[in-house]
């Protein structure tokens, strides 16, 4: 009677035993879907940020191409710059009438020179905002109308005489 008892205890471990292989089974398989779900959110964000880092990049690249022409055009203008004020100084420096334009207001004003060098607004023509009449803008100049009406430019300004 003594093996009877054994045998049954040896059985009934056998079973829990098996219970238990059964529930590690299973719990293997939910940890294996688990790490494969895992797997794919991974895979899924790290797809995301490098389809995101690629958007950036491009984008990147474009503003520094539209910086590059940006300075370009920068340059040429600061060079056009450049020359028109040499040109211009060498204008003033050749012409007796002397144009100041003071850009905040857009007032024309210009002045004569005398002999020695000194500005003086006795002789100045009629558009110039010493003599009273002054001009607002290069724009405020009255359009020139009629075939005998005699012009002059001075300094790339139409004016009658």
């Amino acid at each position: 009677m003594s093996r009877r008892p054994t045998i049954r205890d040896l059985e009934q471990k056998l079973k829990a035993t098996l219970l238990e292989v059964e529930a590690f089974k299973e719990m293997c398989v939910f940890l294996m879907s688990e790490r494969d779900d895992y797997e794919l959110v991974i895979f899924i964000f790290i797809y995301d940020h490098e389809t995101e880092m690629r958007s950036l990049i491009f984008m990147n690249t474009k503003l520094k191409s539209k910086l590059v022409e940006m300075d370009i055009k920068r340059n040429d203008l600061s060079d056009q710059l450049d020359r028109l004020q040499v040109e211009s100084r060498n204008l003033n420096s050749n012409s007796d009438v002397k144009l100041n334009y003071d850009l905040p207001s857009g007032r024309l004003d210009c002045t004569r020179a005398t002999q020695t060098k000194q500005m003086s607004t006795q002789s100045a023509p009629p558009w110039c905002a010493a003599t009273g009449s002054g001009v607002e803008g290069l724009a405020a100049q009255p359009p020139l109308r009629g075939k005998n009406v005699p012009t002059s430019v001075v300094r790339g300004l139409r004016t009658v005489m």
